[in-house]
């Protein structure tokens, strides 16, 4: 029994919480500054922008197109939002369904299934926390680069745009 008691005060001590930890690849909420910085390093995002209470980390490859970025928001060093971009540029929209399902099954396996749902969001609602999972595929009719001088020649390019934002 002493045992327990002195486990549970030393894990208040050292401020240990056993509340759940809020957060998307391994970004948690109330993380400081620095440990966002050494995170986001790891997964080999460049630093965009580094203004007091916002840092911005993004990382694009262009064959194929997928861009991702990341928006900190910070409050008295504290994190205390993410928001995630993810973009992908390509000739056929087979692969998107995969994409999605890629992206929204870790927040599934860490939270369980969203609060809310609907078309093209979901939505979970932890303690006083919400993720919010969203997405949007657009096409459009570009100039076809390959066929430059055929005058006239176009190809559809779908865009798909998914956004994470914890709060």
């Amino acid at each position: 029994m002493k045992k327990i008691i002195f486990v549970i005060l030393l894990a208040f001590i050292s401020g240990y919480s056993f509340a759940q930890q809020i957060g998307i690849d391994g970004f948690i909420l109330g993380s400081s500054r620095t440990a966002v910085a050494l995170n986001a390093s790891k997964k080999g995002v460049e630093l965009g922008n580094d203004k007091n209470n916002e840092i911005i980390y993004s990382k694009c490859t262009f064959d194929p197109t997928t861009c991702l970025s990341y928006a900190f928001y910070f409050e008295s060093g504290k994190l205390y939002k993410i928001e995630k971009n993810e973009q992908y540029q390509r000739d056929n929209q087979n692969l998107f369904k995969g994409y999605i399902r890629e992206s929204n099954l870790n927040i599934v396996l860490d939270y369980g299934e969203p609060t809310t749902s609907g078309d093209s969001y979901f939505i979970w609602r932890i303690e006083k926390n919400k993720i919010a999972f969203r997405y949007d595929i657009v096409s459009q009719e570009v100039p076809d680069g390959a066929n430059y001088f055929l005058k006239g020649k176009t190809k559809t390019l779908h865009l798909l745009t998914i956004e994470t934002t914890v709060e």
